[in-house]
């Protein structure tokens, strides 16, 4: 019997150990490939089936909002009229409101160039609104599309003669009186643009009807659009008139108030003063006639006459006085009454301040002979005028101005 060596039964278990170790160290080292690769597909497929809900959550909020009708948005559309007035078809909730018009600071020329303009900016908006009445029931019928577009021609032309109306109620006030030679083209004028506002308010009135009727899904009778059509012809024609009025006044005032400026400087003295003192005397007279005149935002032709006269009197004084401070003040008298002979009243208003101030600020004057502290250390007392121009006559042209439609 052969011994055993039991170190070959020690190699051989080392050897059978290690290849079962070294069998473990790779089957925990070596990764799953497949299962990797499957866990790599499914969340591939997890991200597709994601984007593609995703699209389609996207398309079918397209397909909705499609398929719902878009809240229609108010875009002004601008409507030029004789490339005078831009309107816009829009809705305007609580405008605000257009500084008021100071008609004290403009003159009468001015005053009566802005009514020209603004009869002028109401004829065209109403001849723009009859047109477009007159295209809109061509058909014999009106939609209420057309409807809303006359609307807005209408909104404009009652606008524009709303200015005119403002204008000439001014104009009244203010200088009626001193256009006594144009005041009957003037009241033609203004019941023209009066009975031109009636027709912009019936047009008004007709056009809610047609909308009431409209909204209920009534068909309109022809009695309607007949009106319509008519009332809209009856504002063309009084434009029409309305400007040939306009123009005939506009153009006589400018030849009157022409002719009125020569007769206010062209007055001849009555008197001459003799001293300086007397000459500084008249000319306060017409400086105080000028101020009292004008405390109440009127000239009367009346009042007109006596400060031109005032002021060739007392032209007439300095002019034969020998000194040049006094004989300077000639010119400021002639233009003073030139401005109010024109109606440029705030203007006039002004200068004689202005003359005020000049005059008091004459201390000495070599008078040749007289006090030795000059003609104005005891000033000359200024006369009351027999005029009175802060009252009017009860049944004067302004007692009982003209109406205006209330609006």
């Amino acid at each position: 019997m052969k011994p055993i060596n039991l170190s070959n039964y020690v190699l051989l278990t080392v050897l059978v150990l290690g290849l079962l170790l070294t069998g473990c160290r790779n089957a925990r080292s070596e990764p799953n490939a497949q299962a990797t690769i499957d866990a790599a597909v499914a969340a591939t497929a997890n991200a597709q089936q994601s984007v593609e809900a995703t699209i389609a959550a996207a398309v079918a909020a397209t397909a909705t909002a499609q398929a719902t009708p878009p809240v229609p948005t108010a875009v002004p559309t601008p409507v030029v009229i004789n490339q005078t007035i831009n309107l816009t078809q829009t809705t305007t909730v609580n405008p605000t409101p257009a500084a008021a018009q100071d008609y004290t600071t403009l003159s009468e020329e001015e005053l009566v160039a802005l009514i020209e303009q603004s009869v002028a900016q109401a004829a065209a908006a109403t001849n723009q609104y009859s047109t477009e009445t007159a295209n809109a029931t061509a058909d014999d019928t009106v939609t209420a599309e057309e409807v809303q577009t006359v609307e807005v021609y209408v909104q404009g032309a009652e606008e524009a003669i709303n200015t005119a109306e403002e204008a000439m109620a001014a104009y009244y006030e203010l200088y009626y009186d001193l256009a006594v030679e144009t005041q009957a083209e003037l009241a033609e004028l203004n019941q023209t643009l009066e009975e031109l506002s009636g027709s912009v308010d019936e047009m008004n009135e007709t056009l809610v009807e047609i909308n009431e009727t409209l909204n209920e899904g009534v068909a309109l009778a022809e009695e309607t659009i007949a009106a319509l059509e008519a009332t809209a012809q009856a504002a063309s024609t009084q434009v029409a008139e309305l400007q040939q009025q306009a123009q005939t006044w506009q153009a006589n005032y400018q030849a009157q108030m022409e002719a009125r400026v020569t007769n206010a400087l062209n007055i001849q003295p009555t008197q001459r003063a003799d001293t300086p003192q007397a000459a500084l005397q008249d000319t306060f007279a017409f400086l105080q006639s000028g101020q009292q005149a004008l405390a109440d935002q009127r000239l009367t032709p009346d009042e007109l006459t006596t400060i031109a006269q005032l002021g060739a009197n007392a032209k007439a004084g300095l002019a034969a006085q020998n000194q040049p401070q006094l004989q300077q003040l000639s010119g400021t008298i002639s233009t003073i009454t030139e401005q109010l002979a024109r109606g440029n009243l705030s203007q006039a208003r002004g200068s004689l301040d202005q003359f005020n101030n000049s005059l008091g600020g004459i201390a000495q004057v070599d008078l040749g002979s007289g006090p030795a502290d000059g003609p104005l250390a005891n000033p000359p007392e200024r006369p009351n005028l027999s005029v009175d121009p802060g009252g009017r006559s009860a049944d004067g042209p302004l007692a009982n101005p003209p109406s205006r439609p209330t609006r």
